[in-house]
């Protein structure tokens, strides 16, 4: 008479060839959820560096005055609006870049910004090129963009 069923060995072998299917799944997985996790940090600090590079470009190609103190990492300058000429400055603020507005209100421009920047110190004349690079870093990722600009309106 055949019985039918596995016996406790079979039984043993499927198990133990399963396990090592099963660990060799996880493994790929916990690595594919590792890469996505560092790709992901990347992708981040390149979007608030790219935009606090925007930022930076857009609003001093449009200025009047420029003055750069590269050692404080800040530069102000000047832009009318709708006619009337107004003060505005970047400057770091822990690790936000932050944009200070007319009347003493500032708003973050991005996070994660480690450093910026400006080159040359001082104040820029008609012509002159204003050249920064900003850095930003999370957990083991860092990512740096140099840019530069020559405002349109100097005086």
């Amino acid at each position: 008479m055949k019985e039918e069923g596995l016996t406790l060995v079979e039984l043993l072998v499927v198990m133990a060839v399963m396990g090592i299917i099963f660990s060799a799944v996880t493994a790929f997985y916990a690595s594919g959820i590792q890469g996505w996790k560092s790709g992901s940090v990347q992708v981040d600090l390149q979007q608030h560096v790219r935009i606090a590079v925007d930022e930076v470009v857009n609003e001093l190609n449009v200025a009047t005055w420029v003055k750069v103190d590269g050692e404080k990492r800040i530069v102000e300058y000047r832009k009318k609006v709708e006619g009337v000429e107004r003060g505005y400055r970047f400057y770091l603020l822990g690790r936000q870049l932050m944009h200070g507005l007319p009347g003493g209100t500032a708003v973050p421009v991005a996070g994660f910004i480690d450093n910026i920047e400006f080159e040359p110190d001082g104040v820029m004349k008609a012509g002159d090129m204003l050249t920064f690079t900003v850095t930003a870093s999370e957990q083991e990722s860092t990512f740096s963009m140099r840019s530069g600009v020559a405002p349109r309106n100097l005086r």
